[in-house]
């Protein structure tokens, strides 16, 4: 039996695609485990009568205030789901509808993997273009040390066993990141497979947390200096230091920005060229701005 945890919170526009990519998988032994975060839109209202006219089973929870995606989940992990295998998916991405038909076979063929995941496409809500998601080698096994480097391993419409969280415990509630953060957990104890085929679509709009903020690059920083010990600690923090700083070029110059990139990025010759140029940029992006 497997569980799908779907997950909602003002999602009205997006809401049908997404639970009908589900409700005609292929795969037909399933659940639905349908949660709202106390949304604001028709989302509810919707879902439910999706839901009501289809053939599947499915469970609700509506919380009466929003307390979150990571606790909404470590709710119905804990509650509602005694199922094999558990699957997450946001109400803002879709399926394809083999994709539990082709991760159930493999993970009945391979039983030592923990997790299967697979390859996917971005779909950008404002061009409506679709762009294969791109990754590196076939990240395969024993995967750890490469996803210390980088998170490669989106959760959407990935096949979790329970016993990986019977293992290792439920997500972290206090990181934004959990999906990074619960992969290098469990990628220690188990093998991780991957399906060579894009099997999932993720949605990017405007209200889309990975977009870049301060704190989704902080809750960053918190996961990566777990593993200060690990030779490839160096690469991922390198990265997520780059990409900050990145993010802090494209935005308005403030001392609240400043504050930012002076507490999380450490001190040596390199940051301070950095520094100095987000520095100059910033002043000179403002002086034409003026300007103008």
């Amino acid at each position: 039996m497997l569980s799908i945890i779907c997950l909602s919170w003002n999602h009205e526009k997006y809401i049908e695609q997404a639970l009908n990519s589900i409700i005609n998988q292929t795969y037909k032994n399933f659940e639905i485990i349908y949660l709202d975060n106390a949304s604001t839109d028709k989302s509810y209202q919707i879902a439910i009568e999706i839901l009501n006219k289809s053939n599947v089973q499915f469970k609700v929870k509506r919380f009466v205030e929003n307390i979150g995606a990571v606790k909404a989940i470590n709710f119905a992990l804990k509650n509602l789901i005694r199922s094999q295998y558990i699957s997450m998916l946001a109400m803002d991405d879709w399926l394809d509808i083999e994709n539990y038909s082709l991760k159930i076979d493999y993970a009945t063929k391979n039983p030592q993997y923990g997790i299967i995941y697979s390859r996917g496409h971005y779909f950008i809500e404002t061009t409506k273009e679709y762009i294969r998601i791109p990754m590196n080698g076939n990240n395969e096994g024993w995967v750890f040390n490469e996803l210390l480097k980088s998170n490669f391993l989106f959760m959407m419409g990935a096949l979790i066993k329970k016993e990986v969280y019977d293992t290792i415990g439920y997500y972290d509630e206090e990181t934004s990141i959990e999906d990074w953060d619960f992969g290098l957990r469990a990628s220690q104890k188990f093998e991780i497979g991957l399906i060579n085929k894009p099997l999932f679509y993720y949605r990017k709009h405007d209200n889309n947390y990975t977009k870049g903020s301060h704190v989704f690059f902080q809750d960053c920083f918190k996961v990566i200096n777990k593993y200060k010990k690990f030779p490839n600690f160096k690469i991922g923090y390198t990265l997520i230091k780059n990409s900050y700083l990145g993010y802090m070029l494209g935005i308005k110059f403030s001392f609240k920005n400043l504050f930012y990139i002076l507490k999380y990025i450490p001190y040596n010759k390199l940051n301070c060229k950095i520094l100095l140029k987000y520095l100059v940029f910033s002043i000179k992006k403002s002086s034409k701005q003026n300007f103008i």
